[in-house]
């Protein structure tokens, strides 16, 4: 499926905006009555975010420097279903994250490359995972979901130290 993601929060920094990624996986519905029901999921999904900043330079001038964080987390979300007709239902439940890999890709060349891997991202991510959906057949559905993550993305956000980067254009 398709997963639109960006950052929130008070300590996101300005200039990040939503990137599209893509998700994929399965799970497993368990009824627990006629209304009620367990859904777990297992899934590979792409996370992250573009970004436009202005970045100050030792000689007081300053650049815009543009590009994507990229998250792939595998997720696991315990949702409990709530089926008001056969057809249609809303959930509700806890979900996890391990990060797999992660990637910040720029248009610039920074320290030699136009890519980095930070070392200070969380390894796991924890939040609360809504979503609804319609069973338009015995084995086919539709849903849209919404995931709100409860940790930080990073275990601080210092993107850049002024006296240790190169920057060049990008080619």
């Amino acid at each position: 499926g398709l997963n639109i993601s960006g950052f929130s929060g008070s300590d996101k920094p300005d200039g990040f905006s939503s990137k599209a990624g893509f998700h994929v996986g399965g799970f497993l519905w368990n009824y627990l009555s006629d209304k009620i029901s367990i859904d777990a999921e297992l899934y590979y999904s792409q996370i992250g975010s573009k970004f436009e900043t202005t970045v100050p330079t030792i000689d007081n001038t300053a650049f815009t420097l543009t590009g994507k964080v990229k998250n792939d987390y595998i997720r696991l979300p315990i949702l409990f279903d709530y089926h008001p007709t056969e057809e249609f239902s809303i959930a509700l439940g806890p979900e996890i994250g391990i990060l797999l890999k992660n990637k910040v890709e720029y248009d610039k060349v920074i320290n030699g490359s136009t890519t980095s891997n930070p070392k200070n991202v969380q390894q796991f991510d924890v939040g609360l995972k809504a979503k609804v959906q319609y069973i338009f057949a015995k084995h086919y559905l539709a849903s849209v979901g919404y995931y709100f993550g409860m940790t930080k993305v990073y275990k601080n956000t210092t993107v850049y130290q002024q006296n240790s980067i190169l920057i060049q254009e990008a080619p």
